[in-house]
C-alpha cells in the first residue's frame, strides 16, 4: 500500500492522481501549520510564507491572520 502511494509522486507527467496527491499534501500541511501557529509561531509563519503566500498573493499576509482550522 505504501509503495503504491509513493509511486503516485514518482510517476511521470501530471496525471489527475498525482495532482490530487499534491493537493491533499498541501491542504494537510497548511491546516497543520494553522493549528500549530499559536505554539510554534516562527516556524509555522515561515512554512506558511513558502507554501501559501509564494503562490497566492491574495492570501492573508500572515498565518496569524488566518482563521483557525475547523474539524
Amino acid at each position: 500500500m505504501y509503495a503504491a502511494a509513493v509511486n503516485v509522486f514518482w510517476a511521470k507527467g501530471m496525471e489527475q492522481d498525482k495532482i490530487n496527491a499534491y493537493m491533499t499534501l498541501y491542504t494537510a500541511l497548511v491546516t497543520i501549520c494553522k493549528a500549530a501557529a499559536p505554539m510554534i509561531p516562527f516556524m509555522t509563519e515561515d512554512i506558511y510564507q513558502n507554501l501559501v503566500r509564494s503562490n497566492d498573493a491574495s492570501a492573508p499576509e500572515s498565518i496569524h491572520l488566518c482563521d483557525f482550522p475547523v474539524v
